[in-house]
């Protein structure tokens, strides 16, 4: 995964001409923004009251339009108490309520960029809330404005350092931005504080098992799974870390498990095929990367683990086929680029392994060394059949 490392990929080296493969580890728990709070007008702040009470009749307006706002609210008719706070900012701005509570309201009708609005509204206007800050946090994730989503998480963790939940969060933001050894750090503080806050047991598990730290990383899923015994994220991730540990048939076993608690999701027969693929039962592999496009036709790395399965199968015209797939769905994977490469090579077609050299020269330089030392070495081989004695 660059969903994901391409949202968030683990490479595993493969006997087939060199060539390297990556795992899929897109299956990640949403972030746990828990406790999205409803501000109370009841409780405006001291400036507001003394406002309202000189007399400022468009303040008292306002307010009173927050009020039915929350009514609606209440009642579950969220459009009309979307509406009331929009009408309280017409006519006051600069109310903190009504910004914030519109911007509650707009997250539950997935109106995320307007939500952005109102939360950024609303931490301009009171910057000491934790609540806001984290909501405009899980705005910005659902917008995949990862980097910014770390930055109003960490304001929120920084306001109140001593809560699991903005521990947790923050976790989750550097997860998807792919800084896991912080998203570590964060999860193992929200333990410190909660040993039994669920969310970051399976965060801890996920950041760990995506950093590449496979021997934490399966005690951490394992208790993840313990704690979580009817979801499948644990299990995959468990999965992964045994794969990543050198030992595949645990991999299976646990990613087994999560195909029986969530048949219908592609990612995990990916991970399953990779599996297969490392335990050499690759007609198994080839099965389960067919059934996770089956599933999910976009789920790239399924057909990257067709190229390289077909590749170590010797049947180099699949695999090719494969191979231009993932490379047309994600032309700026280096890994996809190479593994093409190196079938190319194998059915002798020196332009095609160039064409990606010179494109790999541009993106990963390790990967397009490794390319050209190949290329150049088979001209050697070649040249030393012709050798006369």
């Amino acid at each position: 995964m660059r969903m994901l490392r391409s949202l968030l990929i683990s490479l595993i080296v493969v006997s087939v001409s060199n060539a390297q493969q990556s795992g899929d580890r897109s299956v990640l728990p949403e972030v746990g923004v828990s406790g999205i709070e409803q501000v109370d007008v009841g409780e405006p702040a001291a400036g507001e009251k003394e406002r309202a009470g000189s007399g400022n009749h468009i303040l008292l307006t306002a307010l009173a339009a927050v009020e039915e706002g929350n009514e609606f609210w209440r009642s579950g008719d969220i459009d009309k108490s979307a509406a009331s706070y929009q009408q309280a900012i017409n006519l006051e701005p600069s109310l903190y309520p009504a910004q914030y509570n519109l911007g509650v309201t707009l997250l539950q009708m997935k109106q995320y960029r307007r939500a952005l609005l109102a939360f950024n509204t609303a931490v301009r206007l009171r910057p000491e809330s934790v609540s806001a800050w984290q909501n405009l946090g899980f705005a910005h994730h659902r917008l995949k404005h990862y980097k910014k989503a770390v930055e109003a998480f960490r304001r929120a963790q920084q306001l109140a350092p001593d809560k699991a939940v903005t521990n947790n969060n923050l976790g989750f933001a550097y997860l998807f931005a792919l800084q896991f050894q912080n998203a570590i750090n964060s999860f193992e503080k929200a333990l410190q504080i909660d040993p039994q806050f669920d969310s970051a047991v399976g965060g801890l598990c996920s950041a760990m098992a995506l950093g590449k730290t496979p021997v934490d990383a399966v005690d951490a899923c394992m208790n993840a799974a313990s704690s979580d015994p009817g979801s499948a994220v644990p299990r995959y991730f468990l999965g992964l870390a045994y794969i990543d540990r050198g030992e595949p048939e645990k991999g299976l076993s646990a990613l087994q498990q999560a195909a029986r608690i969530e048949p219908r999701t592609a990612r995990i027969y990916v991970g399953l095929g990779f599996a297969n693929f490392k335990l050499q039962k690759y007609d198994e592999a080839l099965k389960h990367f067919e059934h996770a496009r089956k599933l999910d036709v976009d789920v790239n790395h399924a057909l990257l683990g067709l190229g390289v399965t077909y590749a170590e199968l010797k049947d180099y015209t699949n695999a090719e086929k494969a191979l231009r797939g993932a490379v047309s769905a994600d032309p700026d994977n280096p890994t996809v680029r190479l593994n093409l490469a190196m079938v190319c090579l194998a059915l002798r077609n020196r332009d095609c392994a160039l064409s990606q050299y010179n494109r790999l020269k541009m993106m990963d330089h390790s990967a397009a060394n490794t390319l050209f030392t190949t290329i150049f070495r088979d001209r050697i081989v070649d040249a030393s059949k012709h050798k006369k004695p």
